[in-house]
């Protein structure tokens, strides 16, 4: 029995019959056995020992596994043949002695139900070590590691392994956001984009600081207030879904994100079948250029309308996604 049942049964009210009722359940020769917990050593007279688990067997498979091994089983009681294993009683035999090559098992109801109450003990206190390790994140596995990751909200990535995983949550947690620097910081390490952050509180007109007729804007939604913020990209391309996603993770509490916008550069040569960028400094249209999808800049004007299929860039910082 193991040590759970054991320890039990020495702790049982003294009504309680400690008697195991032993009935003799084989008889095994060519060597010398012992049980101890779950386990049947066998060794014989030359070569190694032979281990059988007994949780693995009933009486009469194990009887046909000794057998196998090349031990003799003079006597098997056929009446328990179809009873666990387990029910052998601990000890240990010599066959050269009177009867050392019994093995006895317990016939009693109480001895079977701790014994079946300690396994299963015995069976949660072998995993406690296990448990407590998958308690610390970077020990932690599988269906463990997914659990740490559904504590923090943090899904794991296709074919990512459970060492890359476990790091990436425990740098997760503990990284800097909140703040301008850490945002981009991590977007730049998520995503690549090297990308800014537009702050539109630094564009709201200020008395006593901003010029009059200058570059600054009254306040008011839904740009120009002081909770607002927008990532901006001077350069198509970008997977916006990705970089609001981790945006959205760092930004700091009841600071809103407007849409992410591309501001190009002021000037830029575009592809050979799209014109050269021009912008327009006059104060109505300052902020906006357009370039044609069909028509080229060469030659002079004339009546000929513009093509509609025309793409608008902010010039200056993007008032809109």
């Amino acid at each position: 029995m193991d040590r759970v049942g054991t320890l039990t049964r020495s702790r049982l009210h003294g009504i309680f019959s400690g008697d195991p009722v032993p009935a003799l359940a084989l008889r095994v020769t060519g060597g010398l056995w012992s049980i101890v917990e779950w386990t049947l050593t066998l060794t014989p007279d030359v070569g190694d020992p032979v281990t059988f688990d007994l949780r693995e067997y009933s009486i009469h498979e194990l009887g046909e596994a000794i057998l196998a091994a090349g031990f003799g089983l003079p006597y098997e009681d056929t009446f328990a043949g179809h009873l666990g294993a387990i029910v052998l009683m601990e000890g240990s035999g010599d066959p050269a002695t009177s009867n050392g090559d019994h093995l006895y098992r317990h016939d009693s109801l109480l001895w079977c139900w701790l014994g079946a109450v300690g396994l299963a003990f015995e069976d949660a206190r072998s995993g406690i070590p296990l448990a407590l390790a998958q308690m610390v994140l970077p020990d932690a596995g599988t269906i463990w590691a997914d659990l740490f990751g559904e504590t923090f909200g943090i899904a794991r990535w296709p074919d990512e392994t459970d060492t890359e995983y476990t790091a990436r949550l425990a740098e997760e947690v503990t990284r800097k956001r909140s703040s301008p620097a850490a945002m981009l910081r991590n977007i730049r390490r998520i995503t690549g984009e090297d990308l800014a952050i537009r702050e539109p509180w630094k564009e709201i007109f200020a008395l006593g600081v901003s010029a009059l007729g200058g570059p600054h804007y009254l306040q008011g939604a839904p740009i120009y207030e002081y909770h607002t913020a927008q990532i901006v990209s001077d350069h198509g391309g970008v997977d916006w879904s990705a970089v609001t996603a981790e945006a959205s993770a760092d930004r700091p509490a009841g600071t809103m994100l407007l849409g992410p916008a591309t501001h190009f550069p002021t000037l830029s040569f575009v592809s050979s079948e799209t014109l050269l960028a021009i912008a327009f400094y006059r104060e109505e249209c300052r902020y906006r250029y357009a370039r044609g999808a069909s028509y080229g800049w060469t030659g002079t004007w004339d009546d000929r309308a513009w093509s509609a299929d025309v793409v608008e860039f902010p010039i200056g910082p993007p008032y809109d996604s």
